[in-house]
């Protein structure tokens, strides 16, 4: 008989455990690298989310810092609109004063010195000037008035506070936003 037939003969129960030896070692060498690569999983996902941790630290600050500087602005803006309104209303105000005092002078110098010439309107007692004579007065008088004090004086009230709010719009419009 062959040599290695006898050997197999002979050494047959320990063929099978030899080779479970090398199945085991393998697998021992297979399971170490695999514990090795785990860990350097581990060390790596533990760095990402300590980063991603850190990304989200730092996103909560630029976000609060942003809602911060958005707030001040905001609170400047508000300040200086105010402000605008303030002396806007304060000049209109002090417009509209000068008007009602101008008028009411010219309305106390009118009753003093030409009460005879007003003549009562349909208006329940309101009184419009005469239109004077053409022909008596200087070259370049003054022609017929058309409007009354008061409504002349509304015009004027009007126009002050048209021209007062485009003084406020171009105060407000020349503050960044």
């Amino acid at each position: 008989m062959p040599t290695a037939l006898i050997l197999l003969r002979r050494f047959w129960p320990t063929i099978p455990m030899a080779l479970l030896l090398v199945a085991l070692l393998l697998t021992r060498h297979t399971l170490a690298n695999t514990k090795d690569k785990l860990a350097a999983c581990t060390k790596h996902g533990i760095e990402v989310q300590a980063s991603y941790d850190q990304f989200q630290a730092d996103v909560r600050a630029k976000t609060a810092a942003a809602k911060a500087a958005d707030a001040a602005h905001a609170a400047q803006v508000e300040t200086a609109h105010a402000k605008a309104t303030t002396e806007s209303q304060n000049d209109i105000e002090k417009q509209l004063a000068a008007a009602r005092a101008r008028y009411d002078a010219l309305r106390l110098h009118d009753s003093q010195q030409r009460p005879a010439q007003a003549r009562p309107s349909g208006g329940g007692g309101q009184t419009v000037p005469e239109a004077p004579n053409a022909s008596s007065g200087a070259p370049g008088a003054r022609e017929a008035t058309i409007l009354s004090a008061e409504d002349e004086l509304a015009c004027t009230e009007a126009v002050i506070k048209a021209q007062g709010w485009q003084d406020w719009w171009k105060q407000i419009s020349a503050v960044p936003n």
